[in-house]
């Protein structure tokens, strides 16, 4: 049984439903060569194209029409999809990739996971 082999593969393995939205990001990391890498900024620098993190882009005018709690969900899917390691992401946004309603407004930036103190390990 083989596994996934890169880690945008992995990622899409682990975050819910990705198949689905993965190929609306633009990865500068995919981008081979200087003159593609220019095109990509060029697209960022006309308004093209919005970075939504290092290295991974939107169309801009996805990004605009998109409300504060989507803004959100692109934002964790982003880190999901830009990372150089696997990631683990904290309570809001774990519940905004599953799609669970929150109270009060989206976080602007993913959270890193929380650990409850009972869970913290404790010295004999």
């Amino acid at each position: 049984m083989s596994g996934p082999t890169t880690l945008g593969e992995f990622a899409r393995s682990c975050v819910p439903r990705a198949a689905e939205w993965a190929d609306e990001f633009v990865l500068a990391r995919e981008r081979v060569g200087a003159a593609e890498m220019g095109r990509l900024y060029r697209s960022v620098k006309r308004g093209d194209l919005t970075a939504v993190r290092p290295g991974v882009f939107l169309n801009a005018q996805s990004w605009a029409a998109l409300d504060a709690d989507l803004r959100h969900l692109t934002r964790v899917r982003a880190e999901a999809l830009g990372g150089r390691t696997p990631i683990v992401f904290g309570v809001e946004s774990a519940a905004a990739l599953w799609r669970l309603p929150m109270i009060g407004p989206s976080p602007t930036a993913p959270c890193p996971p929380r650990m409850a103190a009972r869970a913290m390990r404790s010295r004999p």
